[in-house]
Order: structure tokens, then C-alpha cells, then sequence
């Protein structure tokens, strides 16, 4: 690893040995991370082929053939240096050009197509997007990502961003709720600062604090033994608060929707005992406890 090291160092700028020592990096990469794979990484950010070459190898075409005939465990390592590959397309020292980005983004969909296997187009564009670096403003994705965000406005790839994104977190360890809570601002704070120029790569981020904000509080609502019950409607499932009032037939309460914390809800509990249940089933099987 030191004489690759000692290679890359020397050629990294030099297209044709760069592109030799690639080659290497791909017959070690079951052994090597891919941050050390950094001639294999500068050639796939300029240029398509080889990743599309490797989809080819792994998944199907739309038609559910395998597009490769290749033995089993030959397929089974090259997908594990599939999931290795953590790059966003034309980034070359945390900057990505708009107008390389859309050259290798065009290029990448003809080749995809050429192997019949366009339809993974916008869900592996959305998980690449999510290694984007920062923008010049300090918000993720870098601006030229955000664009063709914007210009796709596609629910495969911004399904797929949230996915990776989420995936970056990994092993975790349970603290009721407060790091969950931490993640949630933070994409909430991404969320606003874009949702004037990026309205939809603002909303990605609001799907991402949504999410976070749900598993704190179901996180806490475990840490303190359910002392707090998560009840669930027709829409929303929500978590009471505190007692605001009372009726001839109930009490109503001040609740936290899970996932929605802008909204502003009160629930009213009927009393069973005054009501007649036949008459009301419908009723009272709006809010059940989950």
C-alpha cells in the first residue's frame, strides 16, 4: 500500500498513468478502502464508463436479464466494490462545474440505455448526489448539484438522496431521542436556508428532519417506558401533552404530531361510559393506541 501510495502521489495528475494505476487499485480493491483508491476515484469522476461498466456487471437489465455472464462470486465482490463507491460525479477538489456535471450525467444515461438498464438512472444519480460537498454558502449539496435537482425534480432521486443520506449515519448508540433530535434541526436548518432558490432540495431536507424528528420522539417515548403513549389517527400518529380542557363527554388534550412540528393539534378522548358504543365504534376507532 506504501508503493501505491508512492505512485498515486507522483501520477495522480497525469491522465494516462493515472488511468494505468487505476487498474491496479481495481485488482486490490477487495483489500483496499476507497479512500485509497484515489486513481480509480479521480477516473470515475471524470468520466462514466467504468461505473456504468460495473452496473452492467451486477444488476439486470429492465427486462430481468443479467447482462453479464460472469460466475457468481466474481458478481458477488464486484458489488461489494459497488457499495464502496461514495463519489459525486465531476467533484475535483470540493468543486463541481454545472456544465461537466450535466456532460457526465449525459453521458452516463446513454450508456445506461445502450445496456438497457435506464431505469436505475435517477435512483443512482440521487444516492451519488448525496457525496456532493457543500456549496460556497456552507449548504449541502453543492449548488451545481442542487440545479439539476432542481431541473429533474424527480421522486426516484430524492428518494434514493434521503436513503444514502441516512445510511451515512451507521452504528449508533441509543440516547432517547437527543442526538435524533440534533440531526432534525440540522436538516431542518438546510431546509430553510434553501427553500427560497432550491424549493426542492429544501424539501429533501425537510423529509430528512421529519424523519429524525419521528424516531426521537419514539426513541424517547421508549426511554421513559411508554410513560407517554403514541396514539395513531386516520393521518397522524401523535403523543399527548398535557390535559387543556374537559367536556360533558371527554378531555381534551394538547398533542405533538410525530413528524410534524410545525402543526398545532388538540385531541378529545370520549368517555366510553357515557356513550353508547354501537353508536360510536366508528368514533372511537379514529385514535387507537400504537
Amino acid at each position: 500500500q506504501e508503493l501505491l501510495e508512492l505512485l498515486q502521489k507522483e501520477f495522480i495528475n497525469d491522465d494516462e498513468k493515472c488511468s494505468e494505476i487505476a487498474k491496479i487499485e481495481w485488482i486490490f480493491s477487495g483489500i483496499l478502502d476507497w479512500d485509497t483508491m484515489k486513481c480509480i476515484q479521480r477516473e470515475i469522476k471524470r468520466n462514466p464508463i467504468f461505473y456504468a461498466d460495473l452496473i452492467c456487471c451486477i444488476f439486470k437489465d429492465k427486462d430481468g436479464n443479467k447482462k453479464m455472464d460472469i460466475d457468481e462470486n466474481i458478481r458477488s465482490s464486484l458489488t461489494s466494490c459497488f457499495y464502496k463507491m461514495k463519489f459525486c460525479p465531476s467533484e475535483k477538489n470540493g468543486n463541481v462545474d454545472y456544465e461537466e456535471l450535466c456532460k457526465w450525467l449525459e453521458d452516463f444515461k446513454h450508456l445506461l440505455k445502450d445496456q438497457n438498464q435506464e431505469y436505475l438512472y435517477e435512483r443512482l444519480v440521487g444516492s451519488l448526489f448525496a457525496n456532493a460537498p457543500v456549496g460556497n454558502d456552507g449548504y449541502p449539496p453543492h449548488e451545481s448539484v442542487r440545479k439539476i435537482i432542481e431541473k429533474y425534480n424527480s421522486n426516484d432521486l430524492n428518494k434514493s438522496f434521503i436513503i444514502e443520506e441516512s445510511n451515512k449515519r451507521g452504528v449508533y448508540s441509543p440516547d432517547a431521542g437527543k442526538s435524533e433530535k440534533e440531526i432534525a434541526n440540522k436538516y431542518y436548518k438546510f431546509s430553510k436556508a434553501l427553500e427560497i432558490d432550491y424549493p426542492i432540495t429544501a424539501n429533501i431536507f425537510y423529509e430528512l428532519g421529519k424523519s429524525y424528528d419521528e424516531e426521537s420522539l419514539q426513541q424517547r417515548m421508549a426511554a421513559e417506558n411508554k410513560k407517554n403513549k403514541i396514539y395513531g389517527g386516520a393521518r397522524y400518529k401523535f403523543v399527548i401533552k398535557k390535559e387543556i380542557g374537559s367536556g360533558g363527554n371527554g378531555k381534551v388534550f394538547d398533542v405533538d404530531i410525530i413528524g410534524y412540528p410545525k402543526l398545532d393539534f388538540v385531541a378529545k378522548f370520549f368517555s366510553a361510559d357515557k356513550r353508547n358504543l354501537k353508536k360510536c365504534n366508528k368514533r372511537f376507532e379514529r385514535f387507537k393506541e400504537i
